[in-house]
């Protein structure tokens, strides 16, 4: 957080450090262009961040990530129409209209937002590359084992029907009063020669 707060802040202002106002009056980029700059990157960044940690997708989502973008440039219009800021001495008056129209403005922001979620991307794409290999190797292994597991039983299926191996084998077919305690083990073919 601390390293994209830092982003946010010092790419714009580097970008429109030495630049001059879009506008012919030839005036330098203020502290309102900036601004407008630096907004526009914090609530990019900040609603493609959300979008990267959402697991459920519903139309209230949808509703409320879009509609916090379109909020924020219809706030942006409304006060830069209004004289409020002009009165107190401002150059706020129509500085989000002379901004957005320039390339800088859009590369900037775009740029930006782009630094600043590098390392958030990054993290969450390796775990999760790294949970779903976990979850591969989970199953790949519990499959083999299935399979060894069966393999073993099919043999032990196999070793009941006939004498195999070595070891003592008891007789497959017993009736069920028979207690195994009683029973007469059978000799494999190893042992009898």
């Amino acid at each position: 957080s601390l390293l994209a707060s830092f982003l946010l802040i010092f790419i714009p202002l580097h970008c429109y450090e030495y630049t001059t106002s879009p506008d012919h009056t030839g005036q330098s980029s203020g502290i309102w262009t900036v601004g407008i700059v630096i907004l526009t990157s914090i609530v990019f960044t900040a609603n493609i961040r959300l979008t990267m940690i959402t697991n459920s997708w519903i139309w209230v989502t949808h509703l409320f990530l879009w509609g916090s973008i379109a909020a924020f440039f219809l706030s942006m219009i409304i006060f830069n129409i209004s004289t409020v800021f002009a009165k107190a001495g401002s150059d706020y008056y129509w500085a989000v209209f002379r901004v957005m129209t320039t390339g800088r403005y859009w590369l900037t922001a775009l740029l930006t937002t782009i630094i600043a979620l590098f390392a958030p991307f990054t993290y969450v794409a390796f775990t999760t590359l790294r949970r779903q290999a976990k979850e591969i190797e989970m199953e790949n292994s519990t499959m083999s084992f299935n399979s060894i597991q069966s393999s073993l039983n099919n043999k032990g299926n196999d070793n009941n029907n006939r004498v195999g191996g070595g070891g003592l084998i008891h007789r497959g077919n017993r009736d069920a009063s028979d207690d195994s305690s009683e029973q007469e083990p059978l000799k494999g073919k190893s042992d009898m020669y």
